[in-house]
């Protein structure tokens, strides 16, 4: 129970909620073998997740994708 109030404390900050969604973006440019970035993350308790910033690029280094705010909740209805 500490734990999980502990995680949502630390979820609940800004720069750590970058970070995560940074190491989340890593995994999948390795994984993957695309070039994806995401300038900033957001997540709120209430489920909602905003991503600011997405960028996917091709082998020429030329953005094939560039979207400026995305917002999604990820608890079903």
């Amino acid at each position: 129970m500490l734990f999980l109030l502990l995680l949502s404390v630390l979820f609940s900050i800004s720069p750590i909620q970058t970070k995560f969604g940074s190491y989340i973006t890593q995994k999948i440019n390795e994984d993957l073998g695309v070039n994806l970035t995401v300038d900033k993350v957001d997540f709120s308790l209430l489920g909602t997740v905003s991503l600011r910033g997405i960028k996917i690029k091709d082998h020429h280094k030329d953005t094939l994708i560039f979207v400026d705010k995305l917002s999604t909740s990820i608890l079903s209805a």
